[in-house]
């Protein structure tokens, strides 16, 4: 037994010998650094902070850290010292420095005073923040024991953000109170803040019937700023636009022509969608662009306004010239003693000669050209295919089977096709050499008929066919041509500076187009050639038996335009948004509509769309009333007009009175309507806008109880 104790003792002597001669090292320092927010769920738009906290049980020298997060869902608004920085510089012997990365090299650069509350924060980041002692990286000064909150980023989730932001440290030096400062290596820990999006809910939508471009007003709750869409039937709805998270306008597209009962209405964001089903649909027409023309038969002259409609002069026999009640046109052809129109809707309407049956287009549909021969009318179909009607003896209505057809004319006896591969295919009379050889026609991008066919090509050159004794086929020398016409026996081109060359018969002056400048388009008939001018006007040379050259009084541009104004909201409360529409008719090709304020521009211009509207959204009209003026600048088609509204500005709704001031009179006037419903917002009193007044109502003006504005 006692030699087992002096063995014990042996070894325990040699253990302390050990220790005594290689102590071990001491204990090294706990500490860390941690990003905490102060919330961990937020809405969006909801303002938080994260702390940047440190934890040590031995002073340090110094400190440097960064931080990052996502810009696209959360921005930081100040960054503010902690109770941390305090005790470090009590002494007045520390600063902090913000970028440039060697920031204490560097005083000038980002400084951040002791006697300051704020530095400056980058939208993503907060680099390299370093906290030092007064004389540099080995100053005397020693940081506190313990935890505490270095610094604190103000924050705010974005009105558009969903998810989890991850604010991740890195960077990190916590320096020891060594003569070299060494990392004392601290534990980081990342903080992280997840932004939930309550899903949206839809109490009311008005009005319950409304049209394509209208205004609608959607109240719920949940309504993002930004992130928030709605659909009629899956459609996208157009200027979207929250208040408040509680309502919101939004513009109705277009759902087609017919009339919709019990439309969905879906109202999405981040957290989900909410629908419903108590909207109606009133059919609007579809936008047409009218593009004005002109064409020509063998004695007569149309033109096609912009508007739509058409005018008509010459012989007139047949009733060739009764177009007077067409409406809705967007396209016109003259043929022998007869015209056509092609209607927007795809529909085709004619007058005048119908012994062989050339006006029998009532039942055509789906139609996209149409051109008219001496007696037959040819349609082109959207989907490629031509369809004929009239005179068949030589075989010019025998289209049937054509496909791929991009563009028509037709001649006197005979009909031509542009494929569109660019080569060219006919049928019909070809006793004069009409469309002989067309066949190798390659790279046509415009094809005409008369009694010869004319192709221009798309380096604008132009190739002809036909008998040529009176030279209506010299065309080999032309260059710069745009656009090609074919008359009975002349040939005409337009060239890219707007002047016309003519080639052919000329014994009724129907080729003296040499004076002729401005031209946009030419087209020639039996004896006559027409050109309309840029600014709408027409011109027209040749014979004038009949008086179809009697166009010098034509403008087929410019027409009277009226503009009306609508508000979204009106009276609309300060400081949230109202959407303006100016709706422009006839529905103009193009142009912008300047809003004002009481004279003064409201925005910038905006550009009227397919449907003759023009939208601005605002929120910053001021509390009272104000003219708001719609000033649509015309284009070459339609001419300038204005209209305007008085809109109405409140305060906020809780103040009842507009006195500034929400307080017991305001309380008052909500109980004298209690069980009152009409209409959202009807009354002042139904401060939440969901058509009654009641409770909720008084709840609302008691919260805002001594607020002002």
């Amino acid at each position: 037994m006692k030699t087992k104790l002096i063995g014990i003792g042996l070894v325990l002597i040699a253990v302390a010998t050990l220790i005594i001669g290689n102590p071990l090292p001491a204990q090294a320092s706990v500490c860390s650094v941690s990003a905490l927010p102060s919330l961990s769920t937020v809405t969006p738009g909801t303002t938080f902070d994260v702390s940047i906290v440190i934890n040590t049980d031995s002073p340090a020298r110094g400190f440097q850290f960064a931080v990052t997060w996502d810009p696209s869902k959360v921005q930081c608004n100040s960054v503010t010292k902690g109770t941390y920085f305090d005790a470090f510089a009590a002494a007045n012997n520390g600063d902090v420095f913000y970028l440039p990365a060697n920031a204490l090299a560097d005083n000038t650069a980002g400084r951040f005073p002791k006697n300051t509350n704020t530095i400056p924060s980058g939208s993503a980041t907060c680099q390299n923040v370093s906290l030092t002692g007064a004389n540099g990286p080995n100053g005397t000064y020693l940081g506190p024991t313990g935890s505490g909150t270095a610094f604190i980023l103000h924050m705010t989730a974005l009105s558009t953000a969903s998810g989890t932001v991850s604010f991740v440290l890195n960077n990190i030096i916590l320096g020891d109170n060594s003569a070299n400062t060494a990392d004392m290596h601290p534990t980081v820990n990342n903080g992280q803040v997840n932004i939930v999006v309550p899903n949206p809910t839809i109490t009311s939508i008005f009005p319950a019937t409304a049209t394509y471009g209208s205004s609608l007003n959607i109240s719920g709750t949940n309504f993002v700023a930004g992130a928030t869409t709605v659909t009629f039937n899956n459609i996208s709805g157009s200027s979207v636009s929250v208040t408040d998270g509680q309502h919101l306008s939004v513009i109705v597209p277009n759902l087609g022509s017919s009339n919709l009962s019990n439309v969905s209405v879906q109202v999405t964001n981040a957290g989900g969608n909410a629908t419903n089903t108590g909207f109606n649909y009133s059919a609007s027409a579809v936008p047409v662009v009218y593009h004005p023309m002109v064409t020509a038969g063998i004695s007569h002259t149309a033109g096609l306004k912009a508007g739509g409609t058409v005018f008509a002069t010459g012989d007139n026999r047949f009733g060739q010239c009764n177009v007077a009640s067409w409406t809705g046109i967007t396209q016109i052809a003259a043929g022998g003693y007869f015209t056509v129109g092609l209607k927007a809707d795809g529909t085709v309407v004619a007058t005048g000669d119908d012994r062989f049956g050339q006006c029998d287009v009532s039942s055509w549909t789906g139609i996209v050209q149409v051109t008219a021969g001496f007696d037959n009318t040819i349609g082109l179909k959207s989907d490629g295919t031509v369809v004929a009607a009239g005179d068949d003896y030589f075989g010019q209505c025998d289209v049937s089977s054509w496909k791929g057809i991009t563009q028509i004319a037709s001649g006197y006896f005979y009909t031509v096709g542009l494929k569109s591969d660019g080569t060219v295919i006919a049928a019909g009379d070809d006793s004069d050499g009409q469309y002989t050889g067309i066949s190798a026609w390659t790279d046509i991008t415009q094809v005409v008929a008369g009694d010869q066919t004319v192709g221009l090509k798309s380096d604008g050159t132009v190739v002809a066919v036909s008998w040529n004794g009176d030279g209506r086929c010299n065309v080999s020398g032309w260059t710069g041509i745009t656009q090609v016409a074919a008359g009975l026996s002349q040939t005409m081109g337009l060239k890219s500076d707007g002047t016309v060359v003519a080639t052919g018969d000329d014994t009724k002056g129907q080729c003296d187009t040499n004076s002729w400048t401005n031209i946009i388009q030419v087209v020639s008939g039996g004896y006559q050639t027409v050109g309309l001018n840029a600014d709408g006007t027409v011109v027209a040379t040749g014979d004038n038996r009949y008086g179809e050259c009697n166009v010098g009084s034509w403008n087929l541009r410019t027409l009277v335009t009226n503009t009306a104004v609508n508000s979204s909201a009106n009276p609309n409360i300060i400081n949230l948004t109202v959407t303006l529409t100016a709706t422009v008719n006839p529905i103009p090709n193009g142009g912008n509509v300047q809003f004002l304020d009481n004279g003064a521009n409201l925005g910038n211009a905006v550009t009227v769309d397919g449907f003759g509207h023009a939208f601005l959204t605002t929120s910053a009209l001021a509390f009272g009333s104000h003219t708001i003026t719609a000033m649509y600048n015309g284009d070459a088609d339609f001419a300038p007009s204005t209209g305007s509204i008085i809109q109405v500005i409140t305060g906020p709704r809780w103040d009842i009175n507009n006195d500034h001031v929400c307080n017991v009179l305001d309380l008052i006037s909500v109980g004298g309507a209690i069980g009152e419903s009409g209409t959202p917002g009807w009354i002042p009193q139904d401060v939440n806008m969901d058509g009654v007044v009641n409770l909720i109502d008084l709840l609302l003006i008691g919260n805002n109880m001594g607020n002002t504005w």
